[in-house]
């Protein structure tokens, strides 16, 4: 696939790294061209057999990963309308209250994947994926040894389709979470991820890894079944173990030293 990516920045590389992983070729698109040139040297010296490029808007495409800030990523879907038409958009913000970090700032009715599709209109299909990974773990499309699931949400199956085929050819997993309207969930979902790095010292590395088994079978019916043994990589691992030893450090009490009974006497 022809790919545009919209905002060369931590999570936009990251994206076009497992773009380029996969066979495709990435168009990185800045206003400012200086900008998206040496973003694209940077890849070619990772992927010298990729096919990198560099432009100041997007361009005729398969598909248009907006990597930008929320505000930002409306603003531009607005101007690219007419060439974002007949393309997937991919949408992978997190309309974060960055001023608090204590909020999201769209409203509890809607998402901004929802709005961009409102925004780009019904020509262009907007796809929720990528607002729940963060660079370090995407630029190798793995964490802690496991691949990277990739949560996407859209209305539209062969758009989804497109996306799930980028995902897998970057050596990660994709889950279906259903419609575009799911994307209310995982923004959500994203804003947690967020808010925990700090207080939970997890400096970024951590992911949501869902099941992918229950006692009945897998959870979902396009993914093969997996060893219930499987090993968590994910964000709830993450914090299990760490309450985990906290809880440890807290009960680890002196043990007391048991000697044996004399044996009663009958008198």
């Amino acid at each position: 696939m022809e790919i545009n990516i919209v905002g060369p920045g931590n999570m936009g590389r990251a994206i076009a790294a497992r773009a380029l992983t996969g066979g495709h070729s990435v168009c990185l698109v800045h206003p400012d061209a200086d900008r998206g040139r040496a973003a694209a040297a940077e890849l070619k010296q990772r992927f010298p057999d990729g096919e990198t490029g560099s432009a100041t808007a997007a361009q005729a495409a398969d598909m248009t990963v907006l990597a930008l800030l929320y505000n930002v990523t409306l603003e531009v879907a607005g101007s690219a309308r007419a060439m974002l038409s007949g393309q997937v958009v991919v949408d992978i913000c997190n309309p974060v209250d960055f001023a608090t970090m204590d909020s999201r700032v769209t409203p509890a009715d809607t998402s901004a994947a929802e709005q961009i599709q409102q925004v780009v209109g019904t020509d262009a299909k907007v796809v929720k994926a990528f607002n729940t990974t963060f660079a370090g773990l995407l630029t190798t499309g793995e964490g802690h040894g496991f691949p990277l699931d990739v949560l996407i949400a859209g209305d539209n199956s062969p758009a989804k389709a497109k996306v799930a085929e980028l995902i897998s050819s970057g050596a990660m997993r994709p889950l279906d979470v259903g419609p575009l309207r799911r994307a209310r969930e995982l923004e959500a979902l994203g804003f947690l991820h967020i808010s925990v790095q700090q207080p939970l010292g997890l400096n970024w590395h951590s992911h949501q890894d869902p099941p992918l088994t229950e006692p009945d079978g897998p959870v979902h019916p396009t993914l093969p079944s997996q060893p219930k043994a499987r090993r968590s990589s994910g964000l709830a691992t993450s914090l299990g173990h760490r309450c985990h030893r906290q809880a440890t450090r807290r009960r680890r009490l002196p043990r007391c030293r048991q000697t044996a009974r004399p044996p009663l006497r009958r008198s």
